[in-house]
């Protein structure tokens, strides 16, 4: 992927999978996917 293309694709991965970021997931990008880790990942503050 171009540089000029990276910022626009992550933030639309971003935007796309909000809500399961949100919920602590780990969102892995590649040029062609975005997979998706859901891991009990805990915020204890």
């Amino acid at each position: 992927m171009r540089p000029e293309r990276v910022n626009r694709h992550l933030i639309g991965v971003i935007s796309q999978h909000a809500k399961e970021l949100e919920d602590g997931a780990i969102v892995v990008v590649s040029e062609g996917q975005a997979r998706i880790r859901s891991l009990p990942l805990k915020n204890d503050r």
